[in-house]
């Protein structure tokens, strides 16, 4: 992927619209870890129901 494409002078709406021009291919996912088994192990599924039970607990 060409890192220019993303400059940190590009708006967050400038940005959204070249990402969701890309394709898959061109995404660089490098520098985001595997999520192996072990990562799945602890998760848990959260729904919306659950989600908003939990906001108003807090």
């Amino acid at each position: 992927m060409n890192k220019e494409k993303f400059s940190p002078n590009l708006s967050l709406e400038e940005r959204e619209k070249k990402l969701l021009a890309m394709s898959d291919d061109e995404i660089d996912y490098s520098d985001i870890p595997p999520l192996d088994d072990e990562f799945f192990k602890n998760t848990k599924l959260v729904n919306k129901k659950s989600r908003e039970k939990l906001k108003n607990e807090t």
